[in-house]
């Protein structure tokens, strides 16, 4: 079960903590209106991360520097 723990209009991202405490990050699509894409800073479940899941998309990037400046480590 995930808590959001942030989902706020005036900012780009939804945060969820899990039971187990580890973060995940609902970030906007920047070509679907509405869309939110679910990752964290290591997977993501847009379509540019499951065609080149070698590559970190925008939102995992993101998430990346979201936990860099809240200083959340799961």
């Amino acid at each position: 079960m995930s808590h959001v723990i942030v989902s706020n209009p005036g900012r780009l991202l939804k945060v969820f903590r899990d039971d187990a405490g580890r973060y995940s990050y609902g970030v906007p699509s920047s070509c679907r209106a509405g869309v939110y894409y679910r990752c964290d800073a290591n997977a993501c479940a847009c379509p540019s991360a499951q065609y080149r899941p070698w590559k970190v998309c925008r939102h995992m990037e993101a998430a990346r520097d979201f936990e860099a400046r809240e200083a959340l480590v799961s």
